[in-house]
């Protein structure tokens, strides 16, 4: 379970080809290379630890909630964290041609040059290898709470001598109840290892419905996505299309960022980088929500709420 859980946590990162795990965001998958410029070196220490925590939410008829925390001791973290903060600040009503490769730790479409890109990637996909990143220990659950009350309690698990924040190994994501997550919620993390974080405002996001095209529709660069627009003024629509021209090239897509108000075709420069002859053969639209915290004694927190 932790493989899959995180390939979602690295993609929660992502604020653009975060969508790319359709599945539950409780769930943890890393593949893909690392790259070396962007090893973070345990030798070169900083004077004080970094505290980083991703939460996420996926919303698809059920509720997966999921999160993991991290220490890093790191000359580069400073520059971790911009790169994150970055991530986590969409430009709206734009697209990148680029790999659909998302699980291989692609981060194009983010705003980031290549060595930014190489350490974002090296730091999700090796983890705790050389000491200086660890996964560490918040407490024995976090806890998300509505005005009614508990919503979700998501107690700690442990694999692979790896700390995340999930649902039990032996309960599937289709083993949750079918319910829409309130309209807000915080989140209280009790602390240990990782500060404990109170009250703290969580992003939610409701299920988008999409309105066109529809299933037997072809989809071509020039299609008009539609959708019933959201009230959530923070919230993004994410659309990904894979892109299959005359050369058969399964791996050229389009990643789109676009305003939630309920319409978007691909800009025509990006129709022109496509190509005239090109069809998508699949599609992903979600809607999310990112949010930043700076909680203040190096330690932030990275939240995310995705809908589809």
């Amino acid at each position: 379970m932790f493989k899959d859980y995180q390939l979602c946590c690295a993609l929660v990162f992502m604020s653009v080809l975060i969508s790319g795990c359709g599945g539950d965001s409780s769930s943890p998958q890393s593949d893909g290379d690392t790259g070396s410029s962007g090893n973070i070196n345990s030798t070169e220490i900083m004077d004080s630890t970094t505290n980083l925590g991703v939460i996420s939410m996926l919303v698809s008829e059920k509720v997966g909630l999921g999160g993991t925390f991290y220490n890093i001791e790191s000359s580069q973290s400073s520059q971790l964290i911009d790169i994150l903060r970055t991530a986590y600040t969409p430009v709206q009503d734009t697209c990148v041609l680029d790999s659909m490769s998302i699980a291989g730790g692609d981060f194009k479409g983010l705003g980031i040059g290549d060595e930014e890109e190489s350490i974002l990637s090296s730091f999700l996909q090796q983890g705790n290898v050389d000491g200086s990143v660890k996964f560490v220990s918040a407490g024995d659950s976090i806890v998300f709470t509505s005005s009614a009350g508990t919503f979700r309690e998501v107690a700690q698990q442990t694999e692979e001598g790896v700390i995340f924040y999930a649902r039990p190994r032996d309960v599937n994501f289709s083993d949750l109840p079918d319910e829409i997550p309130p309209l807000s919620m915080t989140l209280d993390v009790p602390g240990d290892v990782f500060p404990a974080v109170s009250n703290q405002i969580f992003p939610v996001t409701a299920p988008i419905e999409l309105t066109s095209p529809t299933p037997l529709d072809e989809v071509n660069p020039t299609t008009t996505f539609t959708w019933v627009p959201g009230t959530n003024p923070d919230a993004v629509v994410t659309i990904f299309a894979s892109n299959y021209g005359i050369d058969l090239n399964p791996d050229i897509g389009v990643v789109c960022v676009a305003t939630d108000d309920g319409s978007f075709t691909i800009p025509a420069s990006t129709q022109a980088e496509l190509g005239s002859d090109s069809i998508f053969s699949s599609y992903i639209v979600k809607r999310q929500v990112l949010k930043f915290e700076d909680l203040g004694n190096n330690t932030y927190l990275f939240m995310q709420s995705l809908s589809q």
